[in-house]
């Protein structure tokens, strides 16, 4: 009776909160230096900085995200390289067609938006689920790649270390939940269990995140993601990533727990292993200082040897 009177009671809510926004005017409001480009047939929102001359970092969001994943970031690393960063397909906006989205299908995208930008021996670097996406994009193209970098990456948890509102995308019936819960309501306690501290983050950011998910077909991505199975990278695939590699995780990570990052460790060869205190999921956004200095290093690894290219 309980369980019914709260989804009664989110419904209500809902009802107030259904006005579908458009990408275009969201984006002008956020970002007025943001651009769009169609990539087969998808409108994507973009940002760019410095020129593409210059040695390039591609930064890949997670479940959920945008590009105000990378707003801490983007412009002291730009100061060094070209950097860009989009939203994915059905997140942030960037346009949400009617399509089955699922991580073999970012992984393609993902190649080409980079055909389309011409960019190759790039450093790519993804958070979350963006983390997934680099490391198969690496391992499929791996001439492409240069070096990576990962915060907090999916492709090894599993689908119960989910946060519960998460699990919830699995359950028949019950996996329209999530989409319930994006509410002027509840979205600020989903969004605040991916930081450590949440005091952090504001107001402008929560409406970032926010009002991406009411835009037409608003949530579509986010649950066929959530419904697809979670196979975790096979551990042979990972051991032939020969990429220098920088990991970084927030010890009280609560989407991705920390132990899932010296598996990691572990699996890839050629790979650096930062953990930070008092920091959760989303390192490069309240921990910017340190995130940067570790990125910046990056540099120290060896190259990549020619003959591996």
């Amino acid at each position: 009776m309980k369980t019914k009177k709260l989804i009664l009671l989110i419904l209500f809510i809902n009802s107030f909160c259904t006005q579908n926004y458009k990408e275009e005017d969201l984006a002008k409001k956020y970002y007025p230096d943001g651009k769009f480009v169609i990539i087969n047939n998808i409108k994507i929102f973009y940002r760019e900085r410095n020129q593409r001359e210059n040695k390039a970092i591609v930064m890949i969001h997670g479940l959920g995200a945008n590009t105000t994943a990378w707003d801490a970031i983007m412009e002291p690393l730009s100061k060094k390289y070209y950097t860009l960063c989009f939203d994915l397909p059905g997140f942030g906006f960037s346009e949400k067609p009617d399509i089955t989205y699922s991580r073999k299908f970012y992984v393609d995208f993902l190649d080409n938006v980079l055909n389309h930008f011409n960019l190759s021996n790039i450093i790519l670097m993804g958070n979350s689920m963006g983390g997934e996406i680099v490391l198969r994009y690496t391992i499929k193209n791996p001439k492409k790649v240069e070096k990576l970098i990962l915060i907090d990456s999916a492709g090894l948890h599993q689908a119960k270390e989910r946060p519960w509102f998460l699990k919830l995308g699995k359950v028949p019936i019950l996996n329209q939940i999530p989409t319930l819960l994006i509410n002027p309501v509840i979205f600020p306690y989903i969004l605040s269990t991916a930081y450590y501290d949440y005091s952090k983050i504001s107001e402008i950011k929560n409406e970032i995140y926010y009002y991406p998910f009411k835009t037409k077909n608003d949530t579509k991505a986010l649950i066929d993601l959530l419904t697809e199975e979670l196979i975790p990278i096979p551990e042979h695939e990972l051991k032939k990533i020969y990429q220098p590699t920088l990991i970084l995780w927030g010890k009280e990570d609560k989407w991705i727990p920390v132990h899932n990052v010296y598996r990691f460790k572990k699996l890839i060869p050629d790979s650096k292993l930062v953990i930070f205190d008092k920091t959760g999921h989303d390192a490069q956004e309240v921990i910017q200082e340190k995130t940067l200095e570790e990125i910046f290093r990056i540099d120290d690894f060896l190259t990549v040897p020619n003959s591996m290219n």
